[in-house]
């Protein structure tokens, strides 16, 4: 029981300390401040940059699928078929339309942070942009390039580049976008 008691008594006594003496220091918190600092300024600007490419790339996706639609229904019905893009206030917009029609049924792409980049796409003069396919799948003005850039940061840009008369599509980004 003299164990016990010990105990007990130990305890009472370390409940009686005062505040004064418990807690952190200040350069405790200095350090540990400090250290959330270095750790915030390594990590925010690689997020920062993912989020770009990520914002980037959502913009890129549904140009590139209008692309090739309008070469899969130009095979498919063997008629002309085109991809047009336009730049509609803070959103870009895109539809795939049989040549020689107006283009209708235009689809937003859903970041606004993206924008076309006219000095980098190649493409008719005059929005609506408008990439064209032959009865076989071919486009008459290879290469054709449209571009898309960040409206926070013009240097960040993703394109759809179509290669050959054949259609050949690929995706590039950066300075491969540069015309």
């Amino acid at each position: 029981m003299k164990a016990g008691s010990h105990l007990i008594q130990q305890f009472s006594r370390n409940r009686g300390q005062s505040k004064a003496e418990g807690g952190f220091t200040l350069l405790e918190v200095v350090l540990v401040a400090l250290m959330i600092g270095i750790l915030a300024s390594i990590g925010i600007p690689s997020w920062l940059s993912m989020l770009n490419n990520t914002r980037l790339k959502k913009g890129q996706a549904p140009i590139e699928e209008a692309i090739r639609n309008a070469q899969r229904e130009a095979l498919r019905s063997k008629s002309g078929w085109m991809a047009s893009f336009r730049q509609q206030d803070e959103a870009i917009e895109w539809t795939v339309h049989r040549s020689g029609t107006d283009p209708a049924n235009w689809q937003k792409i859903d970041e606004p942070t993206v924008t076309l980049d006219p000095d980098n796409t190649n493409l008719d003069e005059e929005e609506p942009w408008s990439i064209g396919f032959n009865e076989r799948g071919e486009v008459s003005n290879a290469p054709v390039q449209i571009t898309i850039t960040l409206t926070s940061n013009p240097n960040k840009k993703r394109c759809a580049i179509v290669q050959t008369l054949l259609g050949s599509m690929r995706l590039a980004q950066d300075e491969d976008c540069n015309l």
